[in-house]
């Protein structure tokens, strides 16, 4: 921070800048000028002078942004350029800065204007989350996603695994490189913000790579920091690089994930993160319940301190948490992580509380708490694919607790089913005998969001939800509800080696609603 000297009676103020580009930029038309922040934000300058190498460019001014810049009309060629600005505020002396930067040998001629479909389709995985969350969606920066598709390209030409090397490093030495360092690479293209990395080696889409990198604890929170404006993002073979811009800001602001009321939260996390969550916890083990997130953002934020954190169930029973914070882990200062040590339940609502400390840079504390409650997914996967097919529709179903209800529908002559609107595959054909509709046994365990097994003494599939236990014979006319034996004119069956049960008994015995479409021949389950 810097204050700039007045002239006579005239008052200062205080302001700091950054010049750019700066060090080593693979840019051939670099944006060239100087970004500043004052403290009067009304005063305005009354001139300003840009030069490159002795001589006069013309540069623009954005009074929003105050930022002073030039780009050159024509490619830089290869070597060190100087450049320096004189700026006059009215009533102030004037403010010069000088610095030089080298253009790299084969510069990249031009930014990208438009981007490929895996770009396109990644911020948009981004930007439900960041709608879920009540933040405003991200935009695509040209600087960054340059830096992501040459830090990607880096490592598949590499074959950059991981745990050998991180996947957020680069050596001069190998072919690709661009610079060792996150920020290294962001002015090798001209950005100097303030950003954040995020790196995975995926066998699958840019989506499925997004969705396991928000899951994973320790690289969730660039999706859902509130000063996160704006993305690069790249896919290489394997290998997809989110680089996030952020805007600086000095207060200090409370993050929990999951978001509050969320509807669809996954049960549980396999791991697979570099560095290992559980890794200071020697009785824990894969799989985990899903890892909550708590962090404070804000650039006088110094560090967090756990007071207290608790997760019960509906009954109000405590889970038993992991707690990984800035004390007993040393790849956190601001979050902290919350591991439930079993996996959580389908289809329940907990209620999550934290309290926290932050100490400030400039001395002092503040104290935040927070308690809210989500709602886990009724079938493994549905949260997801909903997220990302009716964003819209999830945002408006986040209304967590035991008002959350699901349908389920299952049409007798096809061969899926939905679920919330989303479609999954029958994996056997229902069929309809005496007018009963039976349901492989699996499908419908798998919309109900119910627990089951197969008792083969008992010759009985047994479904288990929410404390009841449902055990359907396949050789006699009953079934039994939480140990009380009752009749039916319709039990469950096996077909062909499959299980196939009357769609109302168990429904019912389970506490759902059925409703039947003669003209669709359509059974509608609603649950909750």
């Amino acid at each position: 921070m810097l204050c700039l000297l007045p002239a006579p009676k005239a008052h200062a103020f205080s302001y700091y800048y950054e010049t750019f580009p700066s060090g080593k930029i693979g840019l051939a038309q670099p944006e060239i000028g100087m970004a500043v922040k004052q403290t009067d934000s009304q005063l305005e300058p009354s001139s300003f002078t840009l030069y490159v190498n002795g001589k006069e460019v013309k540069a623009s001014y954005n009074n929003s942004t105050m930022r002073f810049s030039y780009t050159p009309e024509q490619e830089l060629a290869p070597g060190t350029y100087k450049a320096s600005i004189i700026i006059q505020y009215p009533g102030y002396l004037p403010l010069t800065q000088s610095w030089e930067f080298t253009v790299t040998d084969n510069p990249i001629a031009k930014l990208p204007d438009n981007y490929n479909a895996d770009q396109r389709s990644g911020l948009a995985a981004i930007n439900d989350y960041r709608l879920i969350y009540g933040l405003p969606p991200l935009t695509m920066n040209p600087q960054l996603a340059t830096a992501a598709q040459k830090h990607a390209e880096y490592l598949d030409k590499n074959s950059v695994d991981g745990q050998t090397a991180s996947l957020h490093e680069e050596k001069s030495s190998l072919p690709g490189y661009i610079g060792a360092t996150l920020r290294d690479r962001a002015l090798y293209v001209g950005y100097t913000g303030s950003l954040a990395e995020d790196a995975s080696l995926t066998y699958g889409t840019v989506q499925e790579a997004i969705d396991k990198l928000f899951d994973a604890p320790y690289h969730r929170s660039p999706f859902l920091d509130p000063n996160t404006k704006t993305l690069g993002i790249a896919k290489v073979g394997h290998y997809t690089v989110l680089e996030f811009g952020k805007d600086i800001s000095q207060q200090p602001q409370l993050i929990v994930s999951p978001a509050v009321g969320d509807a669809y939260v996954p049960i549980q996390f396999d791991g697979h993160e570099s560095p290992d969550p559980i890794r200071i916890h020697s009785s824990a083990s894969y799989p985990v319940g899903y890892p909550l997130l708590v962090a404070v953002t804000g650039e006088n934020v110094d560090r967090v301190s756990l007071q207290e954190a608790k997760l019960t169930d509906p009954q109000g029973k405590e889970i038993e948490l992991l707690a990984n914070t800035p004390a007993t882990d040393d790849h956190l200062i601001y979050e902290v992580i919350l591991l439930p040590k079993q996996p959580l339940a389908l289809d329940t609502s907990y209620t999550a509380s934290v309290k926290l400390t932050a100490s400030l840079t400039g001395g002092g504390t503040k104290s935040f708490a927070k308690q809210w409650t989500f709602h886990t997914e009724p079938s493994n996967g549905l949260g997801k694919r909903k997220l990302h097919a009716y964003a819209a529709d999830y945002k408006q179903a986040m209304t967590a607790g035991e008002g959350v209800r699901h349908m389920a529908a299952f049409g007798l002559d096809g061969s899926t089913y939905t679920l919330d609107n989303v479609t999954f595959p029958m994996k056997v054909k229902p069929y309809i005998e005496n007018g009963t509709s039976y349901l492989w046994v699996r499908d419908l365990a798998a919309a109900l969001g119910a627990d089951i097994e197969w008792n083969d003494t008992l010759k009985a599939a047994v479904y288990k939800k929410k404390g009841r236990t449902v055990t359907l014979y396949t050789t006699k006319p009953q079934y039994d509800v939480n140990g009380v034996m009752q009749s039916t004119d319709a039990p469950a069956k096996l077909v062909n080696n499959n299980t196939m049960v009357p769609v109302r008994l168990l429904s019912e015995a389970l506490g759902a609603k059925i409703d039947y479409d003669n003209g669709l021949r359509t059974v509608y389950i609603t649950y909750q």
